[in-house]
């Protein structure tokens, strides 16, 4: 959320382990698919379903920074939201997925061209963008107005940040001068 807003300032995570996000949208449709397949008969037992994109349709914490810094290039102001999810940036689990496909073969199988999202469909760039203009727009309660202001707001403070590192190196150089004499 913060992301989207430009506050998320840096983070630690491991570049190579595998983001799972999971479009509310796609999570429901499996919701309807499993209830289609219970009802009908299909399934002899209430098998489970890991919704999961890691597995079919893997994005990294490297190609999913780039994408924020594309996408909004707000993407500096990194800092409380990083505590939250630092332990799941720096870790990954994979899900077995088998379910899941035969649940998404039967209902096309099932379905007269109806044609159920499935995760190779998922164009990330387009979905991050969607997702960070979504969030402030319907949770940070954003217009897309509020942009401009953001950015400028953005701008100004990359550059106080950048004043006073360069004040606290100068200083601190000096202190150091001052103590070599």
């Amino acid at each position: 959320m913060e992301v989207s807003r430009g506050t998320y300032r840096s983070g630690f995570c491991r570049e190579r382990c595998v983001v799972d996000l999971v479009p509310v949208d796609l999570v429901v449709n499996c919701c309807i698919l499993a209830a289609w397949r219970q009802g009908s008969g299909k399934a002899a037992r209430c098998p489970v379903y890991n919704v999961t994109s890691g597995s079919i349709s893997p994005l990294q914490w490297g190609a999913f920074s780039r994408l924020f810094v594309n996408m909004m290039k707000l993407a500096r102001r990194f800092k409380m939201a990083a505590a939250t999810g630092e332990y799941f940036a720096n870790n990954e689990w994979t899900f077995g997925v088998q379910q899941l496909t035969a649940l998404h073969k039967d209902a096309c199988a099932a379905s007269d061209g109806v044609v159920f999202p499935h995760w190779p469909d998922i164009d990330w760039e387009e979905y991050i963008g969607t997702y960070m203009l979504g969030i402030r727009k319907y949770v940070l309660k954003d217009g897309a107005d509020s942009l401009t202001q953001a950015r400028t707001k953005l701008n100004r403070l990359y550059w106080v940040h950048k004043l006073v590192l360069a004040a606290t190196g100068y200083y601190f150089f000096r202190l150091l001068a001052g103590r070599l004499r």
